[in-house]
């Protein structure tokens, strides 16, 4: 039983690494073209 929960845990704790990196390379490609658009408007 608490190798179950244990596994739970660390298969969850993955999904929300993965989701992490997602949310942190949409964030990093936003504020890139930001920039650009910045960078073309001066």
């Amino acid at each position: 039983m608490h190798v179950k929960a244990t596994h739970f845990h660390q298969k969850s704790d993955r999904k929300y690494k993965l989701t992490f990196t997602n949310r942190f390379i949409v964030w990093s490609a936003f504020f890139y073209e930001m920039v650009i658009a910045l960078n073309n408007c001066l």
